[in-house]
């Protein structure tokens, strides 16, 4: 099949999806009390009964793969990943579509990111790793720390999927909106967010309908009615009303009242590392305690299906890894796609396979890789350089040689042309992304150059700051 007719289909699937699994009514807030620190987030479906999932305790120390929505749904096709990483972090994620493809969760660290329905264009920059955005978000649980850090990487990255903004908090109570608007990142945070809360709206029209209500510096009423808007004035009146209830019960009483068709309701006590859910279909409250040895288990992650029994502590419920309750999501949520004949007309006889063909690839592009050949990025690393010319590109061979510790590495760059082992500085190596500038002698100019991790080597781009000409750059390591 021509890569236009498979991009052409990717899309028609994206738009499905989005319109089978419409999730216009999420909610995510921060609730911050006197007994602590809570995240709060309801995964609300409007034309579903119920939805499957799975929550996971996935490891710290794990080499991880991710792809771009296109190639997770090529079969039978020889597809890279676009990014290969180590986990710094262990996390708890729930999981509508399986391992890997996250709603939301919390690392180790305190850092938490959830999404809700949003009218989102992506970045696309084929120089960066693109990630399907289930994939980018345990990607962020996986190597930060900070919602600062999650912030920054959300220009350093190429998205795609079918829509979403992110809610992002940290232990200490820093709390970011991110939005992508015109293929570009828009990030409310700190002053520009005043109330820690994130809905299917943007921000700043829920601000600006807020100011004119009592209490918020207006006259208005605030209403209980479910429709976009009036939703989040209700929830933020809400939060303003908190005294001294419990948190927890608190919060799930919001997440209630703000929408008629909540599906999942999840509260986080972040310095207890104690987290709470429901569901529509079991509407007993269950709850586990996370331990620092939970994230590093030599016998792997640890998963367990949303609508086990409670009420109560459900902790000795989780079990290792198993496959075929994996598998149980990920059929659920396909065959509900496909179970509209035109869909299946446009997509399966389109790219001529079957349900359970893409259910294997899926699983198959989520088992975790074997380490590289070296784990350690030091060494010499060889490959080409592509600079633009006005007659195209001028390609010379590039060697890139990083010596030290992985947290304080320098190094030097040499094409023997443009750059004449140069010394590098400011590296950065994070997340399988190798950053780092590099100045020009007798001149200003200033080369950035931003690398990710492949299964091979590097790749990635480079550009002379304030200038929008890039080079491009393949490197492997050296025997």
């Amino acid at each position: 099949m021509s890569g236009n007719k498979l991009i052409v289909l990717s899309f028609i699937l994206l738009w499905v999806i989005a319109f089978t699994f419409d999730s216009s009514a999420c909610t995510s807030f921060m609730l911050k009390t006197d007994q602590g620190l809570f995240f709060v987030h309801s995964l609300n479906q409007g034309n579903v009964k119920s939805v499957q999932g799975l929550i996971f305790i996935n490891q710290r120390n794990v080499w991880k793969k991710g792809y771009s929505w296109e190639n997770l749904i090529k079969v039978n096709a020889d597809c890279q990943p676009s990014l290969i990483w180590k986990s710094k972090f262990g996390s708890v994620t729930f999981n509508p579509f399986g391992k890997e493809f996250i709603d939301g969760g919390m690392n180790e660290a305190g850092l938490y990111i959830w999404e809700m329905n949003f009218n989102t264009e992506y970045p696309d920059d084929p120089n960066k790793p693109k990630l399907f955005q289930c994939q980018w978000m345990q990607y962020v649980l996986d190597n930060f720390s900070s919602t600062d850090e999650i912030i920054k990487n959300a220009n350093q990255m190429s998205i795609d999927g079918w829509g979403w903004h992110y809610f992002v908090a940290d232990k200490s109570g820093k709390t970011a909106i991110i939005d992508f608007i015109d293929g570009k990142p828009v990030v409310y945070s700190g002053d520009s967010m005043p109330i820690p809360m994130c809905c299917n709206s943007p921000y700043p029209e829920a601000m600006k309908w807020l100011s004119q209500h009592q209490g918020f510096g207006g006259e208005l009423e605030i209403e209980k009615i479910y429709k976009e808007i009036p939703r989040f004035l209700h929830g933020t009146k809400l939060l303003q009303d908190y005294t001294t209830q419990d948190p927890v019960d608190y919060s799930f009483n919001i997440l209630e009242e703000m929408s008629k068709n909540v599906r999942w309701s999840v509260v986080i006590d972040v310095n207890k590392m104690k987290v709470y859910f429901k569901t529509n279909v079991n509407q007993d409250i269950r709850h586990f305690v996370l331990n620092p040895e939970d994230f590093g288990r030599e016998d792997g992650l640890l998963m367990l299906d949303i609508e086990c029994p409670g009420p109560g502590d459900i902790r000795s419920q989780f079990t290792s890894y198993n496959k075929e309750l994996d598998k149980k999501p990920i059929q659920s949520f396909f065959e509900l796609v496909y179970a509209n004949p035109a869909y299946r007309e446009a997509i399966l006889q389109g790219q001529d396979f079957s349900i359970d063909e893409i259910i294997q690839s899926f699983m198959e592009k989520c088992q975790w890789p074997d380490p590289p050949r070296t784990e350690d990025i030091q060494g010499e690393w060889k490959g080409s350089v592509k600079y633009p010319t006005p007659d195209g590109y001028m390609e010379l061979p590039t060697i890139l040689v990083l010596k030290g510790e992985n947290d304080q590495l320098s190094g030097t760059m040499n094409d023997n042309e443009v750059i004449k082992n140069l010394s590098i500085s400011n590296v950065v190596y994070k997340g399988g992304q190798l950053n780092f500038t590099i100045k020009v002698p007798d001149s200003r100019d200033v080369v950035y150059y931003q690398l990710y991790r492949s299964t091979d080597g590097f790749k990635g781009a480079a550009e002379v700051w304030d200038q929008a000409k890039k080079a491009l750059l393949s490197l492997e390591l050296k025997s």
